[in-house]
């Protein structure tokens, strides 16, 4: 049985639609934030989670991909819309520009790298990249780089730090309470199937919108 079939669509709707009502009128939209806490797990010992999940809906246009790579992949990147493709020479530079290598690492969310440039941008990127769960997926030059491109646009990170907690953003307060619980819905599915006792391992799920109280998913 799978998390879809463990929690209901409609408890998701529910639940999120009250987190809707509860927000108070803000200058800003805020965000709508799903927050997982697990159990079960031994951080030292157990399988850290640090995944990237597509959505079935985007919750905003413009995500921030970083290609690197050269030749057909920069350009086909450059093509697809990227918002950013670095070569190897931009990654060289960055070995002695701290500052603006740790300022990329934060306005990007994904990063992309041609396989055979993964040595470098470990070796230059990987301080920054790695702490923050940002390592490049690894891809050939004649990947389909429009296809990945969309395919993070709608992707969120589920990373687990210290704590046994997984927070994420699954929508907008705009946005229909049904495709933010299909969001929702999305991330428990990838849960189940990334830890060692699936569903198990899940204490308790709540929705909030950012500044908002939580409201409880029944799981």
């Amino acid at each position: 049985m799978g998390a879809s079939d463990l929690v209901e669509l409609d408890k998701i709707i529910d639940a999120v639609t009250e987190a809707k009502a509860k927000a108070k009128k803000r200058k800003f939209e805020e965000s709508i934030e799903v927050i997982v806490n697990l159990k079960g797990i031994d951080l030292k010992r157990g399988k850290q989670i640090n995944i990237d999940t597509p959505l079935p809906h985007a919750i905003e246009e413009g995500t921030r991909v970083c290609v690197i790579g050269s030749g057909n992949l920069a350009y086909n990147a450059r093509q697809a819309g990227a918002y950013k493709v670095l070569e190897a020479q931009d990654i060289e530079r960055l070995g002695s520009e701290k500052e603006e290598a740790k300022a990329l690492a934060e306005e990007i969310a994904f990063f992309i790298a041609q396989t055979d440039l993964m040595p470098l941008v470990g070796r230059i990127l990987g301080p920054v990249l790695g702490p923050r769960g940002k390592m490049p997926r690894p891809v050939t030059p004649d990947t389909d780089i429009g296809k990945l491109l969309s395919e993070f646009s709608s992707s969120v990170k589920l990373r687990m730090r210290k704590n046994l907690v997984i927070q994420v953003k699954v929508g907008r307060l705009s946005m229909d309470p049904k495709l933010v619980a299909e969001n929702i819905q999305a991330v428990i599915v990838a849960l189940e199937h990334n830890l060692e006792k699936g569903m198990n391992n899940i204490r308790n799920v709540f929705v909030k919108t950012t500044m908002g109280p939580t409201v409880e998913i029944k799981i």
